[in-house]
């Protein structure tokens, strides 16, 4: 199904769509290879070369099997978040720490999802979606409470249902990127006599004949949406399906004949009417989990249920088999997951796992996650380690390689949150990720991993019941690395604020003319090929005591924004290609294919796929073909070919695009139509791969410890320590105070961060501090972080500050004890109520090992400290004494 994204203005689409319908009207008569001037000489030179002629074909599909889509338009308009009709979206994108809004025109666009829902994000490939925009063809602006549901044909397909309080179904596809979606118009339009109870789920599974997979659209789809209709109080309903599918263009409803509903007179052989289920997709069939019953529906066959409120949880578990069309409980072995609803379910390889979800009592939520085997038939619970999100439901998740991403959702406490983790479903780990602090709480909202980000749509928190604005968070930088386990330092370890801020730099990169300022050490590091052969520190500006070197880049391809963005992954191993317009995302890639960056070659390259419509097509084919990047030169070929019907009427671009590129064209079509040439194989070779690591904890390691063009250093222990003081004044202001009040040319501060002969800093805690600083290490002793703990407050230093609290708070040994101690009595900490039960704990401590500890050490410390321990132990041998007698 071909739904190429117009990026033109609407006007511009309507008179674009007239030329080329008028076009294609006059093409019909000619058969394909003859229909224009370029054709008839490349078809000359095939039939030349021995090659049968290809018969003529048609690639238009019939209006009775094609759906009707409203297309989406992008706008440079900017206005309010509401959804009335001509208005703005609000669009949060983030990176790293930062976050950028940004605005995109919706006449019409699902509309925010209600806090007390839960969406299913579910998906057939591990992937799930949200849906954002549509076009102004029609308008749900009457629509007052829409709730969408999303699901995933692969990372590329997606599908956005919502179902408004009148019952009307509308649906959405998006073939590429997410923040663009188009409005499907299907034959027969589902509408509900009533509005469906909250919590519906949304399934899609791939649906392709012999036909399409011959033309290489395999892309048809069958979407199902399972709900539950209220009904009165002593009727007894099952939970209904409709399927909608592409190739039909129609909705249907699935099991209305009573033999296949029922399956046989013994027991009950439906699942009952329920909300906050799942729904997931595996090969042929839907399991559909779990939810909460209305109170007068059965809980079906197999299930146990508990009651909250006037409603049941359950946790049966049914299979829907498409094919046959029938439903049947599935009688799994081990121990299942209790009774729960607004949970969450995704599939990954052969299981599907489930997490969290609305318990019963006072306990509220469930935090515990459980894998059920399709294989084996098997439930199993795992024991998972790490930082867990804690007892949750109403959050999303989605699978991205050997992660699950969960966001959001609400606690056990019922707070709503906008927290990110990562669950490595190898080491069964979980990991906190990083979002930007703007990040505004959400539950019962859709998430959907796209061109290396995650779009979260839609909700509600405290603050307002349907949040109107959508957010994108670098979906790498959350997940790690593909393929493996992320760190807490990966996983966090970002530079955005050092080029933001800009200060200390020390390598000027001019661009046409126009100047970045950068620092050397980060470049020349994490791009080594980029200043290859430049001699460094050759002259210095002005009244600066820093030296600097200046790169010239002189490119009609590179701009400054190209070198920004550039600039941006050197720092943070992450970049917001989808900003770029396609010509300039072609310019970064052929930059990261000059300066041999694979991570950034793969992210562009990725964008690109996402990106691909009839429009730009051409620019990309030849500029691809110009700069020699064939991966893109292949990817534009691909999508040609599965679009030559709109390609081959575009005579003036064609023009342009010139005739030795044409004949490449049309020579690849001509093996299509003959069979030499196999789109899907041709498709599998294009297949991205894995997502090449990051490598920004590497790279800042290396600056860490080789300190590269350092410019800062103190004497400590009779060491000399160098760093970089651009890196520093990034975490602290009143560092960079310091480092601008004090600027040296041998760069020594050892006296102006007050390390004098008296300080209590060692060289190795400093060296600590600086792994933590630079690249996220928190492998610190617990003597270490006594040394640090004043400092990092001193400076602002605010989780430096908060990681050697709680390294202290957990590190009480009998080498550390005398160290801690004083810390408790510091002016700022003493008062504070974990440091009173740490001061206790200590001395309780020195009491129990009163044989193993030196109590000369005292004589150090304030008077007050020994005071305290010395008054314990006397009250002690007091009490001793007592018991004893």
């Amino acid at each position: 199904m071909n739904q190429a994204t117009d990026m033109s203005s609407p006007s511009e689409a309507k008179s674009l769509k007239h030329k080329h319908e008028k076009k294609s009207k006059k093409s019909k008569k000619v058969p394909v290879g003859q229909s224009a001037s370029h054709t008839a000489v490349a078809s000359a030179k095939l039939s030349s070369s021995g090659d049968k002629k290809a018969k003529p074909q048609s690639t238009a599909r019939s209006s009775k099997s094609a759906p009707r889509v409203a297309k989406v338009e992008k706008s440079e308009s900017s206005g309010s978040g509401s959804f009335k009709q001509g208005t703005a979206m609000k669009r949060t994108s983030s990176s790293g720490s930062g976050a950028k809004k940004e605005t995109l025109s919706k006449a019409t666009s699902p509309s925010a999802l209600p806090a007390s829902n839960s969406s299913s994000a579910v998906s057939s490939s591990a992937s799930s979606s949200a849906a954002l925009v549509s076009n102004g063809g029609t308008t749900l602006a009457p629509h007052i409470q829409v709730r969408p549901l999303s699901a995933s044909l692969s990372p590329r397909h997606s599908f956005l249902c919502a179902v408004d309080n009148r019952g009307a179904v509308s649906l959405w596809r998006c073939d590429g990127d997410a923040t663009k979606w188009n409005q499907i118009q299907p034959e027969s339009s589902l509408s509900l006599a009533a509005a469906p109870i909250h919590g519906s789920a949304l399934a899609v599974m791939p649906l392709s004949d012999e036909a399409d997979q011959k033309a290489g659209d395999s892309e048809h789809a069958m979407v199902l949406l399972f709900a539950a209709l209220p009904t009165a109080s002593n009727s007894q309903t099952p939970l209904r399906c409709w399927a909608y599918s592409t190739v039909k263009n129609a909705w249907q409803e699935m099991c209305t004949d009573e033999v296949k509903r029922t399956g046989s007179s013994v027991g009950v052989s439906e699942p009952s009417a329920r909300e906050g289920h799942t729904a997931v997709v595996y090969k042929d069939s839907v399991y559909v989990f779990g939810g909460r019953a209305l109170a007068s529906a059965s809980s079906g066959s197999g299930s146990s249920s508990s009651s909250v409120g006037d409603a049941q949880l359950l946790d049966d578990l049914w299979r829907l088999d498409v094919k046959a069309n029938r439903w049947e409980v599935v009688k799994a072995r081990g121990r299942a997951p209790s009774a729960r609803a607004y949970h969450s379910a995704v599939v990954r390889d052969d299981s599907m796992l489930v997490f969290g979800g609305l318990a019963t009592g006072s306990k509220f939520a469930h935090g515990d996650i459980h894998e059920f085997s399709f294989v084996s038939g098997r439930w199993r619970g795992l024991q998972a380690t790490g930082d867990s999100p804690g007892p949750r439901c109403g959050h999303v998740t989605a699978v991205w390689n050997d992660k699950i991403l969960l966001h959001g959702g609400q606690t056990s406490t019922n707070v709503r949150m906008s927290d990110l983790f990562a669950f490595d479903c190898r080491s069964t780990t979980w990991d906190t990720l990083k979002l930007p602090s703007n990040s505004p709480p959400r539950s019962g909202h859709v998430a959907v991993p796209n061109a290396g980000k995650v779009l979260l749509l839609g909700g509600g928190n405290d603050i307002k019941a349907f949040l109107d604005d959508y957010q994108t968070v670098p979906f790498s930088a959350s997940a790690g690395p593909s393929g493996g386990s992320s760190s807490s330092s990966e996983s966090t370890c970002t530079h955005a604020k050092l080029l933001e801020l800009g200060e200390f730099t020390d390598l000027t990169i001019v661009v046409n003319n126009e100047r970045l300022e950068t620092h050397i050490a980060v470049v020349s590091t994490r791009c080594p090929h980029m200043l290859a052969g430049l001699p460094r520190g050759r002259h210095r500006v002005g009244k600066s005591k820093r030296h600097r070197t200046e790169l010239a880049i002189e490119s009609p391809i590179m701009t400054r924004q190209v070198i920004t963005k550039l600039l941006e992954f050197l720092y943070t191993d992450e970049v917001d290609v989808s900003s770029l317009s396609p010509q300039d995302c072609l310019s970064l890639c052929v930059a990261s294919y000059q300066y041999k960056l694979p991570r950034l070659s793969w992210l562009c390259e990725n964008n690109i796929r996402i990106v691909l419509d009839i429009q730009n097509v051409f620019f990309l084919l030849k500029g691809s073909d110009m700069y020699q990047q064939p991966t893109t030169k292949a990817l534009c070929m691909q999508f040609i070919l599965q679009h030559f019907s709109e390609f081959l009427p575009l005579k003036d671009r064609i023009d342009d695009l010139g005739l030795p590129l044409f004949y490449e064209v049309v020579t690849l079509y001509h093996q299509l139509q003959t069979g030499v040439l196999d789109l899907e194989q041709r498709k599998k070779e294009l297949d991205p791969g894995p997502e090449p690591p990051r490598t920004l904890v590497a790279n800042f390691t290396t600056i860490c410890n080789d300190t590269p063009d350092s410019d800062g250093k103190v004497k400590l222990e009779g060491r000399r320590i160098s760093f970089h003081t651009a890196i520093l004044s990034e975490h602290s202001r009143s560092l960079a105070r310091i480092f601008a009040e004090h600027e040296r040319r041998d760069g020594d501060y050892t006296e102006a961060l007050g390390f004098g002969p008296e300080s209590a800093m060692r060289a190795e805690s400093f060296q600590a501090m600086l792994r933590f600083i630079y690249f996220g290490d928190t492998s610190m002793s617990t003597l270490q972080a006594c040394d640090i703990m004043e400092f990092s407050r001193l400076h602002g230093l605010t989780a430096l500050h908060e990681l050697v609290t709680r390294k202290i708070i957990e590190g009480v040994t009998v080498d550390t004890v005398f160290s801690i101690l004083p810390v408790t009595y510091l002016q700022h900490l003493a008062q504070r109520e974990d440091m009173v039960q740490l001061r206790s704990r200590c001395i309780r401590f020195v009491i129990d090992h009163l044989n193993a500890l030196d109590l000369t050490k005292l004589r150090a410390y304030s008077p007050s400290i020994a005071i305290d321990v010395l008054r314990a132990i006397q009250a002690y041998e007091k009490e001793t004494t007592a018991v004893s007698s």
